[in-house]
């Protein structure tokens, strides 16, 4: 991992091919030329900043323990922690994904992770700006996913067909200037793998993304105007029996600014069967993990995630 790659998505045989590198080498890799115009970006920033700006009264008035297991809404600082090794995150957090109306089936039957979204008051704009990035994330993840499925020499729709209910989230971060960790176990967000498909990220100009090189170091994942950086997430390794690396990273802030990024979470549908791929296993390398539904293996990561106020028992 001598440095993370970057992909032009825009020349298919050449993104695939520099694509499966990457995922062989660290499962990062920066893309450009995927068509998200920085308006949008400017907008969805914006909003991000306001959000976290407004008063904490108003923040708690939406926090995630209200949408039950819908899991939708505010999360304050040090109420994850995404690593039990360390401290809980220095971070807040708002977290969406698509608005399932009450009379939904998944509703009805109280499949958790799915439900409404809620939205902050008084905050006019916010709503309309994170609906819009939404469907652009969604383009994107789709295109993104058909190139994963080439490189793996499968159909193009392979995982797109199993992205069509609607597990895909997106999420707003605030990390405030911390001071220089030293010893500390203090981080922004402490060293962890993303559990979905793979994540979209933009990150601001203020960096802090770090990942953990083979040999044990950290390597910065310095923002590139332009572009988001990809990161292959646990369900697509495991679908790969590890071929394709699900790679730690943490998030650290010790300058004296701000940090705000937007990941957005790339999943599959609750029920798929997640197994080791046939061309990525052998009698010489025979598949590494049972298989699990897509669904089970997130709300058990969830549940290791959060505290113990913070539920996703139906």
């Amino acid at each position: 991992m001598s440095c993370i790659p970057l992909i032009n998505l825009q020349n298919r045989d050449l993104a695939v091919r520099d694509l499966r590198k990457a995922c062989l080498d660290s499962g990062f890799f920066y893309i450009e030329g995927h068509g998200v115009s920085e308006q949008i970006l400017e907008e969805v920033f914006s909003v991000s900043q306001a959000f976290f700006s407004s008063p904490l009264e108003q923040k708690m008035a939406i926090h995630i323990e209200k949408s039950g297991i819908a899991h939708r809404g505010y999360i304050p600082y040090f109420e994850e922690n995404v690593n039990p090794g360390e401290e809980k995150d220095f971070k807040e957090a708002y977290d969406l994904g698509i608005d399932f109306p009450t009379n939904h089936p998944f509703v009805l039957e109280k499949r958790p992770l799915f439900g409404q979204n809620q939205w902050p008051s008084g905050m006019k704009q916010f709503r309309s700006v994170l609906e819009k990035y939404f469907l652009e994330m969604k383009k994107v993840a789709h295109s993104l996913a058909e190139l994963f499925a080439l490189s793996l020499d499968l159909e193009r729709k392979f995982f797109t067909q199993e992205m069509e209910d609607g597990s895909a989230s997106l999420r707003l971060l605030h990390y405030p200037p911390q001071e220089p960790l030293h010893d500390s176990k203090e981080t922004g967000c402490g060293a962890h793998t993303d559990y979905g498909l793979f994540t979209i990220l933009k990150q601001d100009e203020q960096g802090g993304l770090e990942i953990r090189h083979k040999n044990g170091s950290w390597i910065s994942a310095t923002p590139i105007p332009g572009t988001f950086i990809i990161n292959v997430a646990d369900l697509l390794s495991r679908w790969t029996n590890d071929l394709y690396v699900s790679t730690e990273h943490r998030v650290r802030n010790p300058g004296k600014n701000h940090r705000y990024s937007i990941p957005f979470f790339v999943g599959v549908n609750s029920y798929t069967k997640v197994a080791c791929l046939e061309t990525c296993c052998s009698s010489s390398n025979p598949a590494r993990y049972e298989p699990v539904s897509a669904g089970a293996y997130l709300l058990n990561r969830y549940h290791e995630t959060f505290s113990a106020n913070v539920s996703l028992a139906s």
